[in-house]
């Protein structure tokens, strides 16, 4: 019994470092030896009994002689219960301490089951956490695979176009190569053809040098010539208005000195009957229509003469229609101002400046004195009007527009 207790106290004590499975095979191999043990136990305690019994019986039946004997049985029987009460109480005892042992390895191996299933409940979230991470890994481990292999297809490729690249690259190369050889030849017959040209170029240049020297002094020779030939041409074209004036004049000398009535009969006289007034009016035409064709055609080569000329040309003939109309006030007063300004109103006599007189006949300006002067040759030969206090009509005021002093002093 002794060493039962003993074994069950070192199955206790090693239950620490012992499986579930181990620790109950050792309870109940423990429990077995103690049933057994307690079994054995009772089986003799019974038999000794059933001696006891028979015993009695025998010295029931042997009468009193064996009742010494009988007796002393009695008291060995009564010595074998009292052991076998004590045997069965340290089996109580012992069941009792068995029991506690039990009790204290069955609330260790729950609190070891209990801490077991709490560590499989975790390692069971852990295998699931990691399963799902295995999954996730096999799942992305795939993907990687996949785009490795996608990325290995597209190395492939781009390997194949870089070979190809180069190939190109190469004979890219050779044909710039083959071209920049063949524009370095242009280049040097393009050098050639320039030197050539630069040298042609100098050549040009000087000839053209030659001919503009030459030109220049053709042209000088030809302005020379110009200036001269137009300066002919203004002294021939006022030699000739000269003279158309003093035919003018000699036909109004004519015309002043016949009585009007005379003027008046002539001029209805019959056809073919050439008196004086007839001879006088057709040769102030004439005289009118020649000095506008002659100064017309010089007034193209000799610029000077297309305004200047005109007024001459008109004031000398003395004839052909006129415009008589008023020129408002302040118009004629804003041309003489703006002929003030330009410095154009000087006297064409005697050079004074700011005239504020004007002869319409030759359309000039005067000064005071020199009017004087001009209106004592009388209306036919210079007429004589004020800038400032006179009223101009149209025919008189185109006449100061288109000469003037420096226009007169030029023709």
């Amino acid at each position: 019994e002794g060493a039962d207790g003993g074994s069950s106290s070192s199955v206790f004590r090693a239950g620490g470092g012992m499986s579930k499975t181990a620790i109950r095979a050792a309870l109940a191999r423990d429990k077995l030896k103690a049933q057994v043990v307690k079994a054995d136990r009772l089986r003799q305690r019974t038999e000794l009994l059933c001696d006891a019994c028979a015993r009695l019986e025998a010295a029931e039946s042997l009468g009193s002689a064996t009742a010494p004997e009988a007796e002393r049985l009695l008291g060995e029987s009564d010595e074998m219960l009292i052991a076998l009460d004590e045997g069965v109480k340290e089996l109580a005892i012992e069941q009792e301490e068995l029991q506690k042992d039990s009790n204290q390895v069955s609330s260790a191996m729950e609190q070891q089951i209990t801490s077991f299933k709490e560590t499989a409940g975790v390692q069971s979230e852990k295998r699931a956490h990691l399963q799902e991470e295995k999954t996730q890994l096999l799942r992305r481990l795939e993907e990687v695979t996949l785009q490795l292999d996608h990325i290995d297809e597209e190395t492939r490729t781009w390997e194949r176009t870089a070979k190809e690249l180069e190939s190109k690259l190469k004979e890219q190369r050779n044909h710039f190569d083959d071209m920049i050889a063949g524009s370095f030849c242009r280049q040097k017959r393009l050098a050639d053809e320039k030197l050539r040209a630069v040298t042609c170029k100098e050549c040009a240049h000087t000839a053209l040098d030659v001919v503009r020297r030459e030109e220049h002094r053709h042209m000088q020779e030809l302005q020379v010539q110009l200036r001269k030939r137009r300066g002919d041409l203004r002294r021939a074209c006022a030699a000739y208005l000269h003279e158309e004036r003093l035919c003018v004049e000699a036909a109004a000398e004519c015309l002043g000195t016949l009585p009007p009535a005379v003027v008046k009969n002539s001029i209805s006289a019959l056809e073919g009957e050439e008196d004086v007034v007839l001879v006088a009016s057709m040769a102030m035409q004439d005289a009118w229509r020649s000095a506008g064709a002659v100064l017309r055609r010089a007034s193209v080569l000799v610029p000077a003469l297309g305004a200047a000329g005109a007024v001459v040309a008109g004031e000398v003939v003395g004839a052909g229609p006129t415009d008589t109309s008023e020129v408002p006030l302040d118009e004629a007063q804003a041309f003489f101002a703006r002929e003030s300004t330009s410095g154009a109103v000087t006297c064409i006599d005697c050079g004074l400046p700011d005239a504020d007189w004007a002869t319409v006949t030759f359309g000039a300006y005067l000064c005071m004195d020199c009017a004087g002067r001009h209106r004592g040759l009388g209306v036919h030969l210079s007429f004589v009007r004020s800038v400032g206090m006179d009223r101009w009509n149209q025919d008189q005021m185109r006449r100061m527009q288109a000469g003037g002093t420096g226009g007169f002093q030029e023709v």
